[in-house]
């Protein structure tokens, strides 16, 4: 009795291994979008001062980079982002209070943290995103004497929505948003106006 008990404890011993070896789950398969992604990024800034039905807007270039962390949970992408851009819109008036004079109104630094949204198809991503930014403004006004400048931040919300296609891990993106910064001051004076900024932007960068 002894050595069959013996017997089968040796046996037992052998099997546990590849039992366990059986028992334990798969790794989990990478997805296409999960990582840390670092981009650059290009586009048109669109700075907007809106009072009730009439609207002033400047266009110009803006520029900058981002990073990201992406990972699919079951069958979307869920992700946060760091971006920092600049742009030169500028909104411009002369002769506002006196003649020669000017005055101008200049976006600069934008600072953002969000997070994103999106289902994969293959190696292209649709998503939606949004979050913080802090935004520069520059108030600039000179006349025939004298001049004064002020450089101010202020917060607000971004919205936005994209498409996203990875080829190893290189990746193409176009995005378009909209920030909402709240009342428009000037010389940190509220104005009662609405400062909004509209960006189509394209980046391209890698994932690791």
């Amino acid at each position: 009795m002894k050595k069959m008990i013996l017997a089968s404890l040796a046996a037992l011993g052998v099997a546990m291994p590849a039992f366990a070896q059986d028992a334990a789950p798969e790794p989990r398969e990478k997805g296409v979008f999960d990582g840390v992604s670092f981009a650059g990024i290009v586009g048109l800034d669109v700075l907007t001062i809106q009072e009730n039905d009439e609207a002033d807007t400047a266009r110009d270039v803006l520029f900058g980079g981002s990073i990201g962390y992406d990972r699919q949970v079951g069958r979307v992408v869920i992700g946060i982002q760091g971006e920092i851009t600049s742009s030169g819109a500028a909104y411009k008036i002369e002769n506002l209070l006196a003649s020669g004079d000017r005055f101008e109104s200049k976006a600069g630094r934008d600072l953002y943290a969000g997070v994103r949204v999106g289902l994969p198809t293959g190696r292209t991503l649709l998503y939606v995103g949004a979050g913080y930014v802090n935004s520069q403004l520059r108030s600039y006004y000179a006349d025939a004497t004298d001049s004064i400048e002020q450089t101010e931040e202020k917060g607000g919300f971004r919205v936005s929505m994209g498409a996203e296609l990875q080829r190893k891990n290189i990746f193409g993106r176009i995005e378009m948003r909209y920030q909402d910064l709240g009342d428009y001051t000037v010389f940190a004076l509220p104005t009662g106006y609405a400062r909004t900024h509209t960006q189509i932007v394209a980046g391209a960068g890698v994932r690791f």
